[in-house]
C-alpha cells in the first residue's frame, strides 16, 4: 500500500498506482454567425454549453443499455436568460426548466436538424450549419439540442442547453446559421 505524500493529488496516486486517470468529458461548443437580408455579416458568437443529465444518460443507454438510437436531434432557440444546469434542464418540459423557446419569429416550420455524420476523432459538428431565418425582431440568448422537431415542443430527449456570451438582437430578414458541435 502506497502512502500519500505531501501535496500529492488523487490522480497522482492513483498513477503512482499504475491505474488509468484517463477521464471522459463529454463537451459542446455553440458558433454562431448572424447575416442580415443582403448576406453581410453581422455579428458571431462562440460559447459553451451545458451537457444536461438527460443527455448524458442517453448516451450511456444507447451505447450500452441497448436504448434505441436517436438518429435525428434538432437545435432550437433560447429567447430568455438561461441558466442552464444539469438538474434544471433536465427535461423538454416547460415546467421544469428555467428558459422558453423561440416559435414563432422564424420561418422554418420545425427546428432545424442538426445533421452530423459518424466520427473517429472523438467530434461531431453538423455537416451544414442549421438556419433560422427571422421574419421580425427577437433578442436570442441561446441553443438547446432536443429529438423533438416541433417548434414548442417538448416531448424529446433534451442533450443540451447553453447561452450565447451575451443576448444578441435579430431583426427581420435576419439569418442565424448554428453550427454545434459535441466533442470527448
Amino acid at each position: 500500500m502506497s502512502k500519500i505524500k505531501p501535496k500529492e493529488s488523487f490522480k497522482d496516486i492513483l498513477e503512482r498506482q499504475g491505474f488509468s486517470t484517463e477521464l471522459c468529458i463529454v463537451t459542446g461548443t455553440i458558433g454562431v454567425t448572424c447575416y442580415n437580408r443582403r448576406g453581410k455579416q453581422k455579428w458571431t458568437d462562440l460559447s459553451k454549453n451545458v451537457i444536461v443529465n438527460s443527455g448524458k444518460n442517453y448516451l450511456l443507454n444507447a451505447a450500452f443499455a441497448g436504448v434505441t438510437p436517436i438518429t435525428d436531434w434538432y437545435i432550437g432557440l433560447i429567447n430568455n436568460t438561461p441558466t442552464p444546469t444539469l438538474a434544471v434542464t433536465n427535461t423538454m418540459y416547460s415546467g421544469t426548466r428555467n428558459w422558453a423557446e423561440i416559435t414563432s419569429d422564424y420561418d422554418e416550420s420545425s427546428r432545424p436538424v442538426w445533421n452530423v455524420t459518424t466520427t473517429s476523432s472523438q467530434t461531431m459538428t453538423n455537416s451544414t450549419t442549421a438556419d433560422f431565418t427571422f421574419n421580425g425582431s427577437i433578442t436570442v440568448y441561446g441553443i438547446f439540442i432536443t429529438s423533438d422537431s416541433s417548434k414548442g415542443g417538448e416531448s424529446g430527449t433534451l442533450w443540451s442547453a447553453g447561452a450565447f456570451s451575451s443576448a444578441r438582437s435579430v431583426i427581420n430578414g435576419d439569418v442565424l446559421k448554428v453550427t454545434y458541435t459535441a466533442s470527448m
